[in-house]
């Protein structure tokens, strides 16, 4: 059982600044067309994409200038050492989700699992001896010490060898939601601050194994930042700590600007169009589980109820508004709009399903707002070493 319940309970417009394949997620698109989902309920739900974006990535009919003030000393922001400073443990965390993605790794035999192995296992979670949906697994890759799942259910798998089957026993921590009786579908099941028994048995042990070919094929096209192609573990490595530390600032970065912009013009229609949009876009979501929005919720998040939920959709989606005119002043700052040739290297091979699909405006906009901020992000780190330094 995770800590957070995977599903995709957010489909949010919260910008995230980063130079290489970190954009917006699930990019919601701009051309007014409609998509409809069945909900559990039988109900048809439209999910309109048109986010009043142009084909330029700019919102229509807006001028960023006019509905925002940057902060103060913007062009001279600095971040202190702490933040651009990456820790090995960062890294290595980041290089493991790597080879674990890619399955980069060789099947370990005669010896028990040990912290650093990936196992495959079987499990299945009662409450009060009753078995509750989103507790089962037949075939679930984990890697031990990861803290993937709660707290105590990776360490009780060390020391056991392929074939034992035995109970983890732990304890969910507080405020961690509620699901339901995984065989009637029915009974609501409270998972805070509950004990837990997971029946397991362990399938197979791995461990991580990468070679220079594996990287060399799997980042063919990626680069450094200062061009350098990544063809060896080692450059594996340092792409990953420039990323991490470009993902650090830019979080500092993100809450600068909605800690210091000022809001001049009401931004409430904008607001509104991305979050019934997103709002949709989760029903959908619901109803592939055959769920309606409030069971969904529920089974699969943190939050008590689908109105909490959409109160904090809400707050994240102005937060995400906010970002993204911060990105179009800049662009507008610098006469920057991103042609389709740049839209193309940046989506990539998917670009025409995309375009189809949602149109132009969401990809020129992620487009937009990945070069103008990564480029932002970039100086500030460099300003803040030139500061460091003196």
């Amino acid at each position: 059982m995770r800590k957070k319940l995977a599903a995709a309970l957010a489909v949010m417009v919260v910008a995230s600044v980063c130079l290489t394949a970190c954009s917006k997620t699930d990019t919601d698109a701009a051309t007014g067309e409609t998509a409809t989902a069945e909900t559990a309920t039988g109900e048809t739900a439209a999910i309109e994409y048109d986010l009043g974006l142009d084909d330029d990535g700019y919102f229509r009919n807006v001028t960023a200038s006019k509905y925002i003030k940057m902060p103060k000393g913007y062009k001279t922001f600095t971040v202190s050492e702490d933040v651009y400073t990456v820790t090995d443990d960062a890294i290595q965390k980041e290089l493991d989700a790597f080879q674990n993605n890619y399955n980069l790794t060789k099947e370990v035999t005669g010896r028990a699992a040990q912290n650093g192995d990936v196992v495959n296992i079987a499990y299945e979670g009662t409450v009060d001896g009753v078995a509750f949906t989103g507790g089962t697994s037949e075939d679930y890759s984990l890697q031990l010490g990861s803290g993937t799942f709660i707290d105590g259910f990776e360490d009780q798998i060390v020391g056991h060898n392929v074939g034992d089957s035995f109970d983890v026993t732990v304890t969910f921590p507080d405020g961690y939601g509620s699901t339901t009786d995984r065989t009637t579908g029915e009974q609501k099941i409270e998972l805070s601050n509950k004990e837990a028994v997971f029946h397991v048995t362990l399938n197979k042990i791995s461990e991580y194994s990468m070679t220079d070919a594996d990287v060399t094929s799997i980042m063919s096209g990626k680069t450094l930042q200062d061009g350098t192609a990544i063809t060896t573990t080692a450059l594996l490595r340092d792409y990953v700590e420039e990323n991490l530390r470009l993902n650090q600032v830019s979080s500092d970065v993100q809450q600068y600007f909605l800690d210091n912009m000022k809001v001049k013009k009401d931004i409430t229609d904008l607001v509104d169009m991305n979050l019934q949009t997103n709002l949709n876009y989760v029903k959908q979501e619901a109803a592939a589980y055959d769920m309606d929005l409030e069971t969904f919720v529920q089974t699969y998040s943190n939050y008590s109820s689908s109105e909490e939920y959409s109160e904090s959709l809400r707050s994240d989606t102005e937060d995400g508004i906010k970002l993204s005119l911060a990105a179009q002043y800049l662009a507008e700052e610098q006469g920057y709009k991103p042609t389709e040739d740049d839209v193309r290297a940046y989506v990539g091979t998917n670009y025409d399903y995309a375009a189809e699909t949602y149109g132009k405006g969401p990809l020129a906009q992620e487009c937009l707002y990945n070069k103008i901020m990564g480029r932002y992000c970039l100086d500030v780190y460099e300003r803040s070493v030139a500061e460091a330094s003196k």
